[in-house]
């Protein structure tokens, strides 16, 4: 069941049911109801008055939204420095270096994340942590996934992190992950004091032959949990790339997550868009293919309501309930 924030607003509806708020107990006046994922229907109380915009078409759904802890589009004015974070969890991002909006070529949205050639970044604050994804204890699956723009993938460029990405750095720190390019190579990497676990894929095998220049593509890594054993498998546009057996225990790395940069360093030379992690779900699964998104990430999960003049999907981000 989706709960409603205070003074949310319905937008697309007829005037006569023009907004809703939440309440102690919902009452359902002209028959306005919400259905709940669980195929329940739970009532509103109408608020004569708010404003209502039409809606040409429904938002986007994602049913796994409720499972997202860091969801970044990047959206904003040319050369801004404020990122959000859209999940839930509204972790705070700092803009280090040159990391910046930009307006000129996003994948999705009104901007991505520019780094430049330079050394820009964004970083979670100081004392906030992407709880409760920390790599799981073996038993949660998860999927990290963004889109990335990159000048050369022939350069060390870490695309999101959580540590340095020197092995040795492991001693006084914990665990750290990165998901990067090397050596001709894009790599997907645990460290922890009792080893490492890599899939290592050569660039010249990824779909294409390349990781083309100054090209969207969308990469994504998913820990699925099977009868008797765990995979975590990487995907490059859609298709399947390389896998490691094995699970994966908690991450007490010291240091922040990162994104378009490690703790070492490892720049983005580029841009990045829609980063998206999902912790309990493994989205992607399986060593065949799949589409990459065509639009940006939603926002929030979609479900019908039921007026006396007709239904309405409804999608909740949080915020606002929009038709």
């Amino acid at each position: 069941m989706i709960a409603l924030p205070d003074n949310a607003k319905i937008v697309g509806l007829p005037s006569a049911t023009s907004g809703l708020r939440r309440t102690g107990s919902f009452d359902a006046p002209n028959g306005l109801t919400h259905l709940g994922h669980n195929g329940e229907s739970q009532n509103f109380d109408v608020i004569p008055g708010l404003p209502v915009t039409a809606s040409p078409s429904p938002a986007p759904s994602d049913p796994y939204f409720g499972d997202v802890v860091l969801l970044m589009h990047f959206n904003g004015a040319q050369g801004g420095t404020v990122f959000t974070d859209d999940s839930k969890y509204d972790h705070s991002f700092t803009a280090v270096g040159n990391a910046v909006t930009d307006t000129s070529n996003p994948k999705f949205g009104s901007a991505d994340l520019y780094t430049g050639s330079g050394s820009g970044y964004a970083s979670l604050d100081a004392g906030q942590s992407l709880t409760p994804f920390d790599l799981g204890v073996g038993d949660v699956e998860f999927t990290l996934e963004f889109w990335a723009n990159i000048a050369s993938a022939y350069t060390t460029q870490a695309f999101i992190s959580r540590g340095g990405g020197l092995p040795g750095w492991n001693g006084t720190n914990g665990n750290q992950w990165m998901l990067f390019t090397e050596n001709s190579y894009l790599y997907w990497q645990w460290w922890s004091s009792a080893g490492v676990q890599t899939i290592a894929v050569p660039i010249s095998s990824l779909p294409g032959g390349s990781f083309s220049a100054n090209t969207w593509h969308h990469i994504a890594v998913t820990f699925e949990i099977l009868i008797g054993s765990s995979v975590t498998r990487l995907y490059f546009d859609g298709v399947h790339v390389g896998q490691n057996y094995g699970s994966y225990v908690s991450t007490t790395s010291a240091d922040r997550v990162r994104v378009a940069a490690s703790a070492y360093g490892h720049f983005v030379n580029g841009h990045m868009d829609d980063v998206r992690i999902t912790n309990g779900v493994a989205r992607y699964t399986g060593t065949g293919s799949f589409t990459p998104p065509t639009s940006e990430f939603p926002n929030g999960t979609t479900s019908f309501i039921t007026t006396e003049s007709g239904d309405y999907l409804v999608n909740e981000n949080g915020n606002n309930l929009i038709a």
